[in-house]
C-alpha cells in the first residue's frame, strides 16, 4: 500500500505471509512506530476491516488491485489498543508468521490444508480484535464481510 497514487493488492492481506515494511521508522497520521509495535499496526492495516474501507476509498484496479490516494487515508481513524491487546494481536501475529514459515517447508496436501485452516482460524481472531478495537457491532461486521 502507497499513498501517493499507489496501490493496495487486496490478495496481499491474505494470512499476513508478510508484514508490511516501513522502515526504521514509521509514521501514519499522529502515530509513529515509536509509540506502537509495528505488527499492531499491521495487523490493523490488513485487518478485514481496513480492506472494507480501502476497497470504500480506493479506486478498483481490477486484477492489480486497488488505487488509493493520501487524501482518502490521512483521515482514517487509528485506534490503539491498550498494552495487553497490543501483546494480544503481536502473539497471534506471531504464530502466523511461525505458520507460514512451516507451511513453506510441508509438501502433504492434508498437512498444507491443516495448517492453512489454523491460520485462518488465528486470522479471524485478529480480525475479532481489531473489530472489537474499533466497537464494531455483530451487524456491521456481517455487512462488511458479505462486502468483501
Amino acid at each position: 500500500m502507497c499513498f501517493n497514487g499507489g496501490c493496495y493488492n487486496c490478495n496481499y492481506y491474505n494470512h499476513l505471509n508478510n508484514l508490511l515494511t516501513f522502515g526504521e521508522n514509521f509514521y501514519f497520521g499522529s502515530i509513529s512506530s515509536d509509540e506502537t509495535n509495528l505488527k499492531v499496526l499491521n495487523a490493523i492495516f490488513l485487518s478485514t476491516l481496513f480492506e472494507f474501507l480501502y476497497r470504500n476509498l480506493g479506486s478498483n484496479l481490477g486484477e492489480k488491485g486497488l488505487e488509493l490516494r493520501k487524501v482518502f487515508l490521512v483521515d482514517l481513524p487509528i485506534v490503539i489498543p491498550d498494552e495487553d491487546k497490543q501483546s494480544e494481536i503481536i502473539g497471534l501475529v506471531d504464530e502466523i508468521i511461525h505458520l507460514n514459515k512451516e507451511l513453506k517447508n510441508i509438501k502433504s496436501p492434508t498437512e498444507r490444508n491443516s495448517l492453512n485452516m489454523k491460520i485462518e482460524l488465528i486470522d479471524k481472531e485478529i480480525n475479532n480484535l481489531i473489530y472489537d478495537l474499533y466497537n464494531i457491532s455483530n451487524q456491521e461486521i456481517k455487512i462488511i464481510e458479505e462486502n468483501i
